[in-house]
């Protein structure tokens, strides 16, 4: 629950390009926010590489990404985090779920009833993910990282469209899981800093027969 007077989240359904999309800004409260780098940090010995954690890949069956993560629904307990982040969207789509057009994949929220949630780590110079698409029907990626920012790049760019989405902390994206994406190589600056890279959280939200 957030204070009186706090900020809370900014979400703005927009299409540029013909790219349909929501962005979110002030994602967490401070309270929240540090609730996420408490559960980071507590994660982050148990963080496995691609070839564990499920990547796309390329033709020749090795992972188009380079970081570490760690998917949190099959941990117990459950970290708290996961279900804030799953009301934040829920009390969001409930409120507006009808404004969206017919043919976004948006309008069919109501529908979703299976959410996997992951932390994703880019640490390291040219730590980032090749062009791919999700297994989901709608995917949200929540940007943070520590301040000041200590890389460049990690952009979320979306080829089809032409669209960059910069990683600024705090901040997230949501859209159809089939557009296809990449998150841009990041170069670390000052490389004697601990958990100053690019954190994501992302949920992919679909469909369980």
């Amino acid at each position: 629950m957030r204070l009186l007077g706090e900020k809370v989240p900014i979400f703005n359904y927009t299409c540029v390009n013909n790219f349909k999309h929501i962005t979110v800004e002030d994602v967490l409260s401070p309270e929240h926010i540090q609730l996420f780098w408490n559960a980071f940090r507590q994660l982050k010995p148990s963080f496995e590489t691609p070839e564990k954690i499920g990547s796309a890949r390329r033709a020749d069956g090795t992972a188009k990404k380079k970081n570490t993560g760690r998917f949190l629904n099959d941990i117990r307990p459950e970290p708290p985090i996961v279900s804030h982040f799953t009301n934040l969207l829920e009390e969001y789509f409930a409120v507006n779920r009808k404004t969206f057009p017919s043919d976004s994949v948006f309008s069919v929220y109501p529908i979703v009833n299976q959410f996997s949630h992951m932390i994703q780590y880019y640490e390291n110079d040219n730590d980032g993910y090749e062009s791919h698409f999700d297994v989901s029907l709608m995917s949200a990626i929540f940007f943070f990282h520590q301040e000041p920012k200590n890389f460049t790049g990690g952009e979320l760019y979306f080829p089809q469209y032409n669209v960059t989405i910069h990683p600024k902390n705090n901040t997230g994206v949501i859209f159809s899981g089939s557009n296809i994406h990449a998150v841009n190589p990041i170069q670390v600056i000052d490389k004697s800093k601990q958990d100053y890279g690019r954190v994501s959280y992302s949920i992919l939200a679909g469909l369980n027969y």
